[in-house]
């Protein structure tokens, strides 16, 4: 539980508020690069951070971010670079820029990358709490309750560290049968979330295995973008169309599920389409697309959660973690200070893995073994 001050701390992301200044310690997604197709193209309106802007690419093909023209204000520019299909910008003091992103997936070639874009009606850190907590998946996500076989409906519990970058960890399902499923997670900061797929929902391997992860870019304090990426673990298996448009589809993210302007047909206006026949025969949530299951779930607390009137159980430690996490992180900022996550190497050893092993065998020692590079 927070106090609404405490609550406020975390969540106000303004030019002079401390999660603010927190932000501006790194580089965010300000746009897809596909959203300024052309050189000397017409510009595109970017609301970041509470900031309004205008980012455009010139003639020579770089993307510039300005602040919009205003009669009692200069103009100011910020940072921008492109990497991964993004074009990232940095709205922090010049004498403190960070080296940019090199994360996995703006490494690779972009034929083993897929980005999404979507816009989501709330906060950004319900957003990020909900996908840093492992125990949900086994039932907001459970599209068929009949079915046993499913990894992720096992009973879970979460253990975790901290780390120079924010968190590392793993949720391990008890299988029954002397087994453990263990999935692999990371958090870097300010609000990046990892996970690995190379098993399927019922443990058949992927014929494409894939590191996904959710950046949440606060458009204000009530509104942010989420991007979603996949890309391909090995070089020799890239994405194919098809594979994305199945795995995109499944999430409730392919392209018949969006309006204009990066917002989902299934939204909080029509209560996500939610199908209550499907509800009571076969789904938890009755909504299709585990997406839009994680977004209806978080928009449907508010514009900014009250943090006052919540109760926290025993599973929710990492949700605790990530808190204090955050709270040091911005007590850093205000010392004058970098906080942790900012610089490549920071996040340099995040490894992750999802695998089977024997209850009686120490899952961090099997990771060890199986673990990519994020």
């Amino acid at each position: 539980m927070l106090t609404p001050t405490e609550n406020a701390r975390l969540t106000c992301v303004g030019p002079e508020t401390p999660a603010g200044a927190f932000m501006r310690c790194y580089w965010q997604p300000a746009v897809l690069s596909e959203e300024l197709p052309e050189n000397d193209g017409p510009p595109v309106r970017v609301r970041l951070l509470g900031e309004d802007l205008i980012a455009f690419r010139d003639a020579e093909g770089d993307v510039l971010l300005v602040t919009e023209p205003a009669w009692n204000a200069p103009r100011k520019a910020y940072f921008t670079w492109e990497g991964g299909g993004l074009v990232w910008a940095y709205l922090g003091p010049a004498d403190a820029l960070p080296a940019p992103p090199d994360y996995g997936f703006v490494r690779v070639t972009a034929n083993r990358r897929n980005v999404v874009k979507i816009f989501q009606d709330n906060n950004w850190l319900q957003s990020l709490e909900g996908a840093i907590d492992s125990v949900h998946s086994g039932f907001l996500h459970n599209d068929d309750m009949h079915e046993k076989s499913q990894l992720r409906n096992a009973p879970a519990r979460v253990e975790f560290e901290r780390t120079v970058h924010g968190l590392a960890g793993a949720a391990i399902h008890a299988l029954g049968d002397g087994r453990n499923y263990v999935r692999a997670f990371a958090y870097i900061m300010p609000a990046h979330s990892l996970r690995v797929r190379t098993l399927g929902r019922t443990g058949v391997p992927e014929d494409i295995p894939t590191i996904s992860g959710q950046i949440w870019v606060p458009i204000d304090d009530t509104t942010s973008w989420l991007y979603n990426y996949m890309y391909a673990m090995r070089p020799e298996r890239p994405l194919t169309d098809a594979f994305v448009r199945a795995r995109n589809a499944s999430y409730g993210r392919g392209p018949d599920d969006f309006e204009s302007g990066y917002r989902l047909k299934r939204n909080r206006g029509n209560d996500y389409l939610i199908d209550r026949g499907l509800q009571r025969r076969r789904s938890f949530s009755g909504i299709k697309g585990m997406n839009t299951q994680d977004i209806a779930l978080q928009e449907c607390m508010g514009p900014v959660l009250d943090r006052s009137k919540e109760h926290l159980a025993h599973s929710d430690r990492v949700i605790i973690a990530l808190r204090k996490t955050m709270f040091d992180a911005i007590d850093t900022v205000e010392r004058g200070e970098h906080p942790g996550g900012t610089e490549p190497l920071d996040y340099a050893d995040v490894r992750l893995a999802d695998v089977i092993v024997d209850e009686r065998i120490d899952w961090k020692d099997a990771l060890k073994e199986t673990a990519c590079t994020a």
